[in-house]
């Protein structure tokens, strides 16, 4: 590297590492894919009684996916799950654990409206309480980071 040319962001001889020293930013663009997607996650002890789960988005974007997996098997009904920032719904396919769901069966859905998070804002999961037995759930939020 140069002594008389101080860069904050620059690759190392050889071409097989980038570095962002102190005080410098990498910035990406909507749709760029090297900081892209985040994951966040949270747990519900018992989506067989009705109530909601909540995350906080620690910065701005979209949400593009939404899962969940259950920790036992569904019984009775299906149960349904929204997603809502603010208390509106995240317009979305019906999502639901069905009834025939066994342990670890995964379910998802891909929101297309009503999606965008700014930085802070809660995310919650309600759920309808459908299952009749004590069904502990995982959640993730996918979010396309817009900054």
């Amino acid at each position: 590297m140069d002594p008389l040319y101080n860069t904050k962001i620059y690759e190392k001889q050889g071409g097989d590492e980038v570095v962002v020293a102190s005080g410098g930013k990498i910035t990406e663009e909507p749709g760029g894919a090297i900081l892209g997607r985040a994951v966040l996650n949270t747990v519900a002890a018992d989506i067989g009684t009705a109530g909601s789960v909540f995350v906080i988005s620690p910065f701005a974007g979209t949400i593009v996916g939404l899962a969940a997996v259950n920790h036992v098997a569904n019984a009775t009904t299906k149960t349904v799950l929204t997603a809502k920032l603010g208390g509106v719904s995240v317009t979305a396919p019906a999502w639901e654990v069905a009834v025939t769901a066994a342990a670890g069966t995964p379910t998802s859905v891909v929101p297309t409206a009503a999606n965008s998070v700014a930085v802070g804002d809660v995310i919650e999961i309600a759920f309808d309480g459908g299952s009749s037995s004590v069904e502990p759930t995982t959640f993730s939020i996918t979010i396309l980071r817009t900054s």
